[in-house]
């Protein structure tokens, strides 16, 4: 299986993005599949894959008051991740942070729920990276899994003017059809597997985008938003994000 990313790549990426640790809101991305997930099935614990810096743990500690909230990553900043739980009323001593690749991890226990966003799509072994998931997953516990899809305007966008950034990611697996196949041979049952959001696009702000790929880049993104207002329906084409839920 091959990985389409490394660690130093996630280290500059991180130490360039300090304007994302601000306050996380209750209707924070993902927020409403977290809910969603509790209301079908109240969980206690929760493992966060690839999650530095911990976006997600610190919601489903901040609005869900999950009793055990962990994070494991192979790349962890301590100084980045106590300023992100800072601004959120929280401390970093309120989540475990397990600094490790989960390809080489033993796990201790076992969680009710395990989760990654933004995580699948950078292997190319669907299969795989699901059933990588799987072993930190308690009886009965839920998988949830969001990636990107850049199978409609928004990989346009990426293929053609961030290519780079569009070769990190595995573009087969962007696909409902793709991840639901992968989690039903590895036995789990499929509750959930569909687009999420009607639209949005976007670019990486490094490196530095010409100004005219800028403005053409905003002026779709305005008409999208527009659009989507008079037709919200979900699809390939358009949506950003795709979601998988299933149970163990």
């Amino acid at each position: 299986m091959e990985k389409l990313t490394e660690q130093e790549f996630w280290r500059n990426y991180w130490l360039r993005h300090p304007v994302l640790y601000q306050p996380i809101s209750r209707n924070y991305i993902f927020g409403d599949v977290f809910q969603k997930i509790y209301r079908l099935a109240p969980f206690r614990s929760a493992l966060e894959l690839g999650g530095f810096p911990g976006f997600y743990a610190l919601y489903l500690k901040k609005y869900l008051q999950i009793e055990q909230v962990a994070l494991l990553d192979y790349f962890i900043d301590h100084p980045l991740m106590e300023d992100l739980w800072k601004r959120n009323g929280l401390s970093i001593k309120e989540v475990e942070v397990i600094h490790a690749d989960f390809f080489d991890f033993t796990p201790q226990k076992r969680y009710d729920l395990v989760f990654s966003v933004g995580l699948v799509e950078h292997f190319s072994d669907t299969l795989n990276i699901l059933e990588q998931h799987t072993k930190f997953l308690a009886a009965r516990g839920c998988l949830m899994i969001a990636i990107p899809n850049f199978r409609g305007l928004n990989g346009w966008i990426q293929k053609t003017f961030d290519r780079e950034n569009y070769n990190r990611h595995y573009i087969p697996c962007m696909s409902k059809t793709h991840l639901q196949t992968a989690a039903e041979a590895l036995g789990l049952q499929v509750l959930h597997c569909d687009y999420y959001k009607v639209f949005s696009l976007w670019l990486e702000k490094e490196p530095p985008k010409p100004w005219y790929v800028r403005v053409m880049v905003k002026a779709l993104w305005l008409s999208g938003k527009v659009l989507s207002k008079l037709i919200p329906l979900k699809s390939k084409y358009f949506s950003p994000y795709i979601v998988l839920i299933a149970r163990k």
